[in-house]
């Protein structure tokens, strides 16, 4: 009976690490943090490769590095694998958005409400607990999670509305 609870007990952690991190206020979460979250994964059989700003720039990732070009920390691409399916079967990939925390750079939002502006990567923390429920539960799957890590801040180098920025689709 026990056994029935393993792949339940898989599905909860992976949520409760969802949960978790959109819950980190924005001085513990940001890209270089977010990241190695993504690399304890690794103890669950995930293939974890993080790129930083060159290698998003030499794949011409230019709208997502524009998003965290005001910020002082850097941006960051977590590429999340678990391979549990037949070899050759085409992955399943998920991907998230992970503004850790989204000021509006130039475009300053308002005031009230600024303290939640870290919700903007819950799409990359439900791609990351999905990621690790499948893992953990060693889900018969073949699965890749992508999840663009940027902070959104006001700086004289934040991108301006109107810029024109070449991306790479």
């Amino acid at each position: 009976a026990e056994a029935a609870f393993v792949p339940l007990n898989a599905g909860a952690e992976g949520t409760k690490l969802a949960r978790d991190l959109v819950n980190m206020p924005p001085n513990d979460l940001y890209p270089a943090s977010f990241a190695e979250k993504c690399r304890e994964l690794g103890q669950y059989g995930v293939q974890v490769e993080v790129l930083g700003e060159a290698e998003l720039a030499k794949l011409g990732m230019n709208s997502m590095l524009g998003v965290g070009q005001g910020s002082v920390k850097e941006s960051q691409l977590g590429v999340m694998k678990w391979m549990g399916g037949a070899e050759g079967e085409d992955p399943v990939i998920l991907i998230g958005k992970g503004v850790c925390f989204d000021t509006g750079g130039i475009s300053l939002k308002p005031g009230p409400g600024m303290e939640d502006m870290r919700g903007d990567m819950g799409g990359a923390a439900a791609v990351t607990g999905a990621i690790r429920a499948l893992a953990e539960r060693k889900a018969k799957v073949n699965v890749i999670g992508l999840v663009g890590l940027v902070e959104n801040m006001p700086d004289g180098d934040a991108i301006r509305p109107g810029d024109i920025l070449k991306s790479a689709s």
